[in-house]
């Protein structure tokens, strides 16, 4: 048995690999015309992306009612992250527009157009370098504007909140991000694609969370569709995961999660250090494939112990981060500063009732005698104390939510890097472990609300640790602090 074949599948009708698929005739045209982007590399499929294109263009054989229609009406493709799930995507399109239904109307799906255009521009690349492929098009496919084909087909890309998507006519979706996107946008598809004999939802994802609701339903009827024929003979499912409860450094578990791996494609070790270093949940959920929980502890207090170390260096100009919790309760004031490649991070001030001209008055005091290099403060928590900062003419960097995401996994890389050091203050130590990530979208941030606790002094701390790590070191010395 190949260790790269899933753990879950809708097995074939006649129970083994010798089925007819129109994937057959897709393989070969990828074989003669498909062009890495990477023009360096010659393209090369694994025997995995071979065996389940076959499998999801399978068709119906010689004397069956439906001879040479697909099998497959809707199907779901969940594998780990980086194991070219774009690429089958681009391919499967081509296929949509050159070899499926006559008129074909190929769109893709995602949460925003950018994500559904990675898979319309890797078409349009393989359309562009293929003089043959060029010469079936009505003009030279647009980069954002859609693909016409000379005998009528279409290809065109949407987001999952586009007006008017009830009513598009569909002969193939490419649905991305099957996890983060709602039930009805799916149900769209389906419903659009009806009309056509050979009508295909494809889906191509990775694990959700406990908010998937589209995803955890597609996948309660691939495993009853996986268990053999029946009412979903019609719904093709293939799941590659890691065995519950395995270690996310398991190698047999990385290996059942990441076909392409289990093909000899990347280093079993490279990828255990890397999810060594990661939140466990994104581990699991991007790596061992692994539906995980939307909030959950973001950091092991040992983790963040092993890096107490010592706060921030003399003569150093620092960035000054500030929180405060959303009832004014307490407020929290850090420095932060990177000196050769560690960045420094200690309290500076912890506040019960604060008001906003006290924490002015700190900011002019720590201003007067630190000179730091910014000040940096949650653009919607502190938004009245960054105005009032730059009107004295302070540096002011304000946090956006994209932001607070890159800060919160930055910090949660860098602590787990060693790259962090910090003045083991009692506060953040009760702090830490009691603070809780929230999934959005595939990336999450600090959650205030979930969290057990006030995390103000964990969002100062978390913010100096990403501002002093992306600003460029000052090298005016000043006191101490």
């Amino acid at each position: 048995m190949s260790l790269w074949l899933p753990k879950t599948y809708t097995p074939s009708l006649t129970g083994d690999e010798n089925f007819p698929s129109a994937g057959d005739k897709l393989l070969e045209l990828v074989d003669k015309a498909w062009k890495a982007q990477d023009q360096r590399e010659k393209f090369e499929l694994l025997p995995w992306q071979r065996w389940v294109i076959r499998h999801v263009l399978e068709v119906y054989p010689e004397g069956h009612p439906k001879a040479g229609t697909l099998r497959f009406r809707q199907v779901v493709i969940s594998v780990g992250r980086q194991n070219g799930k774009s690429v089958l995507g681009a391919i499967f399109g081509v296929f949509g527009l050159f070899m499926h239904e006559p008129g074909p109307e190929v769109v893709s799906v995602a949460s925003t157009v950018p994500q559904a255009n990675i898979i319309y521009k890797r078409v349009k690349h393989v359309i562009d370098e293929n003089p043959s492929l060029l010469r079936r098009m009505e003009k030279a496919p647009t980069k954002t504007r859609g693909m016409s084909t000379k005998r009528g087909g279409s290809y065109k890309v949407f987001a999952k909140n586009a007006q008017g998507l009830q009513g598009v006519p569909v002969s193939l979706c490419l649905y991305d991000e099957v996890h983060i996107t709602p039930p009805e946008t799916w149900s769209a598809m389906v419903s659009g694609s009806k009309e056509r004999a050979n009508g295909l939802v494809l889906g191509i994802t990775t694990a959700g969370d406990d908010s998937s609701e589209l995803l955890k339903h597609l996948y309660e009827l691939g495993h009853q569709a996986s268990a053999g024929p029946g009412d979903l003979d019609r719904f093709g499912f293939f799941l590659w995961e890691a065995p519950e409860g395995a270690a996310v450094d398991d190698a047999d578990a990385l290996l059942a999660a990441n076909p392409s791996l289990a093909c000899g494609r990347g280093s079993v070790a490279d990828l255990q250090a890397q999810v060594r270093t990661q939140p466990e949940e994104d581990a699991r959920r991007y790596h061992l494939n692994q539906f995980v929980s939307s909030s959950s502890s973001w950091m092991p207090i040992g983790r963040w112990m092993k890096a107490a170390k010592g706060g921030v260096p003399e003569g150093k100009r620092p960035i000054i981060a500030i929180d405060r919790t959303p009832d004014w309760t307490y407020a929290t004031v850090t420095a932060s500063v990177k000196v050769d490649g560690i960045v420094y991070t200690e309290l500076v001030a912890s506040l019960v009732n604060p008001n906003l001209e006290q924490l002015v008055l700190i900011c002019q005091q720590l201003r007067n005698k630190h000179y730091p290099q910014m000040f940096v403060m949650d653009g919607y928590v502190l938004r009245e104390l960054a105005a009032e900062l730059k009107t004295r003419g302070y540096p002011v960097r304000v946090l956006n939510l994209p932001d607070q995401t890159n800060a919160s996994t930055t910090a949660f890389a860098l602590i787990s890097q060693r790259k962090v050091s910090h003045a083991g203050d009692p506060l953040l130590t009760y702090q830490m472990p009691r603070a809780v990530r929230k999934n959005i979208g595939d990336s999450w941030k600090l959650s205030r609300k979930d969290s057990s606790v006030e995390i103000d002094a964990v969002m100062a701390t978390v913010m100096g640790i990403y501002v002093a790590e992306i600003t460029k070191e000052a090298t005016i010395q000043v006191m101490s602090l």
